[in-house]
């Protein structure tokens, strides 16, 4: 009986240390999910509802408005020069706005890297950046403040006005 128990104790033991030695390997190999990243994206950005509050941290107007006719609104982009080519997830290239009765509302974000074609495509939240041939940059939209049934990573949004 005192063997068996000193038996199931020895097992018992050998078990829990081979939890602890293997826990923290896999906890700090382990990649923050993608639904965490944009909850953290969003925390990072929410103050750009203000677009007074974006400007003031640099971000500066972009070309003019995006939409399609077919595949929806993209809308208006503003965007630190700085940022161009950087891959950094709480720091998109680019906040993009709706425009709706003179105001714009913030609807996602963007993340742009110039290069050709031919290199590897960047890669965040899981997802590879795709290729705007047109302007030679790799991009990657997250629609993190309007819900897209085109997709959260799409370029377009059916749910996002066209532009004026």
């Amino acid at each position: 009986m005192m063997i068996r128990r000193l038996a199931r104790l020895a097992a018992l033991a050998a078990t829990f240390t081979m939890a602890a030695t293997l826990l923290p390997a896999v906890t700090a190999s382990a990649e923050p999910s993608v639904q965490s990243q944009l909850s953290s994206l969003r925390n990072a950005t929410a103050a750009y509802h203000n677009l007074g509050a974006a400007e003031a941290d640099g971000f500066v107007p972009l070309l003019t408005c995006f939409s399609d006719p077919v595949a929806g609104g993209m809308g208006q982009h503003y965007f630190i020069p700085a940022r161009m080519g950087v891959v950094s997830l709480n720091e998109p290239t680019a906040l993009v706005y709706e425009p709706h009765n003179g105001r714009l509302n913030l609807v996602a974000v963007e993340y742009i890297v110039p290069g050709p074609s031919d290199m590897t495509p960047p890669r965040l939240l899981g997802r590879n950046f795709t290729y705007l041939s047109a302007l030679g940059v790799w991009k990657l939209h997250a629609w993190i403040f309007r819900p897209n049934p085109a997709g959260m990573f799409a370029d377009y949004n059916p749910n996002v006005r066209q532009c004026p």
